[in-house]
């Protein structure tokens, strides 16, 4: 009797095996779509979402990234992690001179700079002025010959007027000539 109830065990934990290891396969083949989707287009993109690709792309270019490596870098260790010998952030070129605005944090300590382009080219860049205080810092670049264009600046009034226009009434949003005069007339009227 003992032997008859050592054999149901072993063929009960073989069965048990053996879906268990079988679980993938029979997942697979009942769950599993027997038709695959249909990837249909969503339709137009949103305006903002066209703005926001239009903003990217005039911007993107005049974006850097900014490496600073501190004194002695090639003699630290690699495994030193967030205090390593090199610290990277980002930046805009904010003129043709060659100016980059960037963090503070990121220069902060640095014996030697370099600023990679949206290019892939990487050049030397020196420390202008820093107001640690806001977290900002500037740096030149050497070589200015291969710069993209600085960043478009623009101001709050420019960003209220084009808010102001979005939401005014489809006759104030043409563009009178009264309207694109005087800002302050089409925020008083659209209210």
């Amino acid at each position: 009797m003992g032997d008859r109830v050592t054999k149901i065990v072993v063929v009960a934990l073989l069965v048990v095996l053996g879906v268990y290891i079988a679980q993938p396969y029979f997942d697979r083949l009942l769950f599993s779509a027997s038709t695959s989707r249909t990837v249909e287009p969503r339709g137009a993109l949103a305006d903002i979402e066209r703005t926001s690709i239009e903003i990217f792309e005039r911007a993107s270019p005049s974006v850097v990234q900014v490496v600073g490596a501190r004194p002695g870098a090639l003699e630290a260790s690699q495994s030193e992690g967030e205090n390593g010998p090199a610290q990277s952030g980002t930046g805009f070129i904010w003129d043709a001179a060659g100016h980059i605005v960037t963090n503070d944090h990121v220069v902060e300590g640095t014996g030697s700079l370099a600023v990679r382009l949206a290019t892939g080219q990487v050049l030397r860049a020196q420390l202008v002025g820093t107001a640690p205080n806001y977290d900002l810092a500037v740096i030149r670049v050497d070589n200015t010959r291969s710069l993209p264009p600085p960043i478009a600046i623009g101001t709050s009034d420019d960003h209220h007027r084009h808010h102001q226009r979005a939401q005014a009434p489809p006759a104030q949003q043409r563009g009178t000539r009264d309207h694109q005069r005087d800002p302050d007339r089409c925020r008083h009227q659209s209210r």
